[in-house]
């Protein structure tokens, strides 16, 4: 007999395909980023590899230019919102949303197979059928999606490694999804490291467990250091791409001000004085938000870093590409010009650390809030628990609430490690904008959901009479 957790599962996604359907979610739309990854991949040997975008994500989505077969299709044809100039890419949206799904439906089976009870493993499943990524990114003709959907699927691989021991076929199809999720969004690198730190945490009775976490490692390493090998051999960097020395210039820009500038080394100032010069253009002409008065009537990088960080998020992109893009030397590859940056970016961070400190504290902040409050699965089943708490279930009947060790693992530990790998780099290197937020808050809303199936089962362990 089929588990009724599985038909509403089923029934969910169901739900969520029509209504993406019906709200013109699969038509595929440009973000700013489009336009990099396409032009990555029309590239030549070796300008592929110096570009500021992988080539791979342009490259598979390629497959899916379908242009020609499928515009003679739709001309003349009442085709409401699937018109859309992106129709070359006409089935990549379709493609994404149902891999998604199906990492989805097998992390539930991954879930089950790990020996969590029905509720507990389907908890997470349940929160990600209705998350921000999905709603929000499902159709944008970039990497977000389908490279959270390789890492759903790799956290799969790892839960079945941990149950099926020397599996070489579960082993390579992890390290294969981890190595594919940040070949096309090199912001995932960090799961070379977690993913491993996952098995090993989920294998907790397994002695032999580090010694084959070592080997995860070493295979969700290895693509790695064999493309970082072959771009410092064609372009002279060792990196999958060279954008995070660019993409850091931000924070620089955002710090210098007139007495940052006195404390830089000399062979920075100059390009320093430049971007505070266009700062004060871009205030005057209203591009960016001038940093208000502190209690004590000065402008203080700490004081608006501390307390009004979305000041900073707001004039982000505009101090690095109305500002900072525009310090490329004619003669300068990208390759170079990333380099500089980064040095510069460095210099900077190191004339003035604690700058950089109230940086990190304000952008942690932002990060944590909107990850909890602006996440849609969350808030829905914790409103959900605190009616049934009022309005359903008696609070003196309910008994205490205590978790086994693998559902603290796989609700709590997991969906926060999932988090701090996926956010930390945009808090380090960049700024934490609602993408990476959302992307890295997909499997919090796991523990709550659970909470509230326990609750609303009035058989469940929750309402079981002590004896």
């Amino acid at each position: 007999m089929i588990n009724r957790t599985w038909v509403y599962l089923f029934l969910s996604i169901s739900i969520v395909v029509i209504a993406i359907f019906a709200t013109g979610g699969f038509e595929p739309n440009n973000v700013f980023d489009t336009v990099g990854y396409i032009d990555s991949a029309e590239a030549s040997w070796p300008e592929i590899l110096s570009l500021p975008r992988t080539p791979f994500f342009g490259l598979f989505l390629n497959i899916f230019d379908t242009f020609d077969g499928v515009r003679p299709l739709l001309e003349g044809a009442d085709r409401t919102f699937w018109e859309n100039e992106n129709d070359r890419f006409l089935y990549y949206p379709l493609f994404a949303i149902l891999s998604y799904f199906t990492a989805v439906i097998f992390l539930f089976y991954a879930f089950s197979a790990y020996g969590l009870g029905i509720k507990a493993a389907s908890s997470i499943s349940f929160g990600l059928i209705i998350s921000n990524s999905l709603i929000l990114y499902g159709n944008i003709l970039h990497p977000e999606l389908l490279s959270l959907s390789l890492v759903i699927l790799s956290i799969s691989g790892t839960l079945l490694l941990a149950t099926k021991k020397n599996s070489a076929l579960i082993l390579i199809f992890t390290s294969s999804c981890v190595t594919f999720s940040y070949l096309m969004k090199p912001a995932f690198i960090t799961f070379i490291v977690f993913i491993p730190v996952i098995y090993i945490i989920l294998n907790y009775r397994n002695n032999n467990r580090f010694k084959q976490g070592l080997i995860l490692f070493l295979m969700c390493l290895s693509p790695f250091l064999l493309f970082s090998t072959l771009r410092y051999f064609a372009v002279g960097d060792f990196n999958i791409v060279s954008f995070g020395g660019f993409q850091m210039t931000g924070i620089a820009g955002l710090m210098i001000d007139s007495n940052v500038i006195l404390t830089l080394p000399i062979e920075i100032i100059n390009t320093a004085e430049i971007v505070l010069a266009k700062k004060d253009i871009l205030i005057e002409d209203s591009t960016l938000i001038a940093l208000p008065l502190n209690s004590s009537g000065e402008v203080s990088f700490i004081s608006v870093a501390l307390g009004y960080f979305d000041i900073l998020a707001r004039n982000y992109d505009a101090v690095v590409y109305g500002i900072m893009g525009d310090l490329q030397f004619a003669d300068e590859s990208w390759v170079e010009f990333n380099a500089r940056m980064q040095h510069f970016t460095i210099q900077v961070i190191l004339s003035e650390p604690i700058y950089y400190l109230s940086w990190l504290i304000g952008a942690t902040v932002r990060f944590i809030g909107r990850m909890v409050v602006i996440n849609l699965p969350f808030m829905c089943s914790l409103i959900g628990v605190i009616l049934l708490l009022l309005l359903k279930r008696p609070v003196k009947k309910i008994n205490k609430l205590t978790l086994t060790r693998d559902e603290i693992i796989c609700l709590v530990i997991i969906p926060l490690i999932f988090a701090f790998s996926s956010g930390v780099l945009s808090i380090l290197v960049s700024f934490p904008a609602h993408r990476y937020i959302d992307s890295s808050n997909i499997m919090l809303a796991g523990f709550s959901i659970f909470l509230f199936q326990l609750l609303i089962d009035g058989k469940s362990r929750l309402f079981k009479t002590k004896e």
